[in-house]
């Protein structure tokens, strides 16, 4: 039972469907008023963008959509037209909008003003109530963009310097860090967006640091933590037999650091490490040694050969390293060896029946002209032949230290091989015939692309023994003589000089003038004949021309 109860409504005898027919009649009106005003406002303000509306600074607001296009077209263009100057590392770039793959959108940024088309509530409120600045759409392309930015990454960006710990004098001495760069492309891609439009077309651009691999602090620990602890004491290193001791003064300057995967490790450099430990490796016993032939007095001896053990300078350095990381007490290592044979042995050295002198040869010469004799000789003394070996003289002697001397030298050795018996495959003659020289028979490595080549084409080894007689008033004697064992039988004769040229008369004046004597210029063929124990016969002809050497007359 209701305390109050329900009081009836109706003022017919309808059915109760009343109230529904009622309450959906109620919600029609209601849309189509609802619609109407919809669809007013559509027409009012729906292709209309909203008031305060503006794109990159230029209003827009309360224009139809196409005004809206016309307007951004005329006023935004000739801005994406223009270059934009980008500084990066100091430099300016000026790029292309295009080339670098930057277009504007006019239709989706006018779309965007829209806020949604022009059915859409939110562009209604928008219009009622205003609108505000709006970003233009821009069109990127990737591949483009990509390639115009690697193009200033090559140009702006540095490549980082790892430190580094060297032992050039036996110390470590560490060299710091070099930070690089690099041009951040991301950020740099949308500051380039963001300048397309801008009024003054010009932008920086980021660049991002690039640490090295291996920093200072990381070469600074390894100073303190390896390299000092590795030269605090000797290492000791056992050889076959024998055990030898090496200080940090002999093995520090060899020491280096390197970069094994980004992470500095203690090495020693193979070649520094020999050339520093060379004596001490070689008095070390059972060296191989090969033979060698040498003069003792006026005679040639052979000094045997001898098979030793051998170990490469790799294997050397990496005993050092294995001693060195093992640090303490142990710092000791084996080096591995080899049995090697020497590569010149006894039985070869007697083979080659270097015996007797077969040719000896002198040229007396003034010291003030031609120079000091003894320094070319010197460079001759010990030349060794083997059979089918040639020799390049000017390689054998200094001739820049003295010309005139190696010249010298060169035709005293020309004479001793051709009367040897020994190929000659190029010679060039003195302009003018030096005195003390065979006619014919002399040789100059003074001018340029001039050379004295020997081949020694005997089966017997070949080896010149060359001194200097004592000095007397300047005049030396060169002695060359060409050791060997006789092959071939040489018959050496000459022409009478022809084509002579008298040599002319230069008078000259002053206190400075120094009278001379003239030196005729001619031709002259000198010929050999050499014949072998098989009976065979060889016969060769050289010839020169020597120009005259006019006298001077001191008035």
């Amino acid at each position: 039972m209701r305390l109050w109860p329900r009081r009836k409504v109706y003022v017919d005898d309808l059915p109760r469907t009343h109230d529904l027919r009622f309450a959906a009649l109620f919600l029609l009106v209601f849309a189509l008023v609802l619609g109407s005003l919809y669809a007013l406002g559509h027409v009012l303000v729906g292709d209309r963008l909203p008031p305060g509306t503006t794109v990159a600074g230029v209003d827009v607001g309360g224009m139809t959509s196409g005004r809206a296009r016309t307007v951004l077209q005329s006023e935004l263009v000739p801005l994406i037209e223009k270059p934009v100057k980008a500084k990066a590392a100091g430099r300016t770039f000026v790029l292309d909008p295009q080339e670098t793959g930057l277009s504007l959108d006019i239709e989706a940024t006018v779309d965007e003003a829209l806020a949604g088309g022009s059915w859409d509530p939110r562009h209604m409120l928008r219009v009622i109530f205003g609108g505000g600045a709006v970003e233009p759409v821009i069109i990127v392309n990737s591949a483009e963009m990509r390639q115009s930015l690697s193009k200033i990454d090559k140009l702006v960006k540095r490549e980082p310097v790892d430190a580094r710990v060297t032992f050039s004098h036996g110390q470590p001495r560490v060299h710091v860090a070099t930070e690089g760069r690099r041009l951040d492309r991301a950020r740099a891609a949308r500051r380039l967006q963001s300048a397309l439009l801008s009024r003054d077309g010009a932008v920086s651009l980021p660049l991002a640091a690039v640490d090295a691999d291996i920093t200072t602090r990381e070469a600074t620990r390894f100073t303190s933590d390896v390299a000092d602890e590795a030269l605090s004491a000797p290492v000791r290193l056992r050889v076959k037999d024998t055990t030898v001791k090496l200080s940090p003064r002999i093995f520090g300057p060899a020491l280096r650091a390197k970069d094994v995967d980004g992470r500095l490790r203690l090495d020693v450099h193979p070649e520094v490490l020999a050339d520093r430990s060379r004596r001490l490796v070689a008095s070390l016993p059972n060296q191989p040694m090969d033979a060698r032939i040498r003069f003792r007095g006026d005679s040639v001896v052979i000094r045997p050969s001898r098979v030793g053990q051998v170990f490469t300078s790799a294997d050397w350095a990496t005993a050092v390293v294995d001693a060195l990381t093992r640090g303490g007490e142990e710092r000791r290592a084996e080096v591995p060896t080899a049995r090697r044979q020497p590569s010149f042995t006894t039985k070869e050295a007697r083979l080659l029946q270097i015996e007797t002198p077969i040719v000896r040869r002198v040229v007396r010469y003034d010291q003030q002209v031609t120079g000091d004799g003894t320094l070319v000789a010197r460079d001759l003394h010990r030349l060794f032949l083997l059979p089918g070996q040639m020799v390049s003289l000017r390689q054998r002697i200094d001739v820049d230290r003295d010309s005139s001397a190696a010249s010298l030298a060169a035709s005293v050795m020309f004479e001793a091989a051709f009367r040897a018996g020994l190929t000659i495959l190029e010679r060039t003659p003195n302009p003018v015939l030096p005195p003390s020289t065979t006619p014919g028979l002399d040789a100059t490595v003074a001018g340029a692309g001039t050379d004295l080549l020997i081949r020694n084409d005997s089966p017997y080894g070949v080896l010149v023994r060359a001194y200097v007689g004592a000095l007397r008033n300047g005049i030396g004697e060169l002695h060359v003589e060409l050791w060997s064992s006789p092959y071939a039988t040489v018959a050496v004769s000459s022409s009478a000089p022809y084509n002579i040229v008298e040599p002319g008369v230069v008078e000259r004046g002053g206190a400075r003038c120094v009278p001379r004597q003239g030196v005729a210029g001619f031709e002259i063929d000198v010929h050999r004949v050499m014949s072998t124990g098989d009976s065979s016969r060889r016969a060769e002809t050289v010839h020169s021309r020597y120009q005259p050497l006019p006298a001077i007359k001191c008035r």
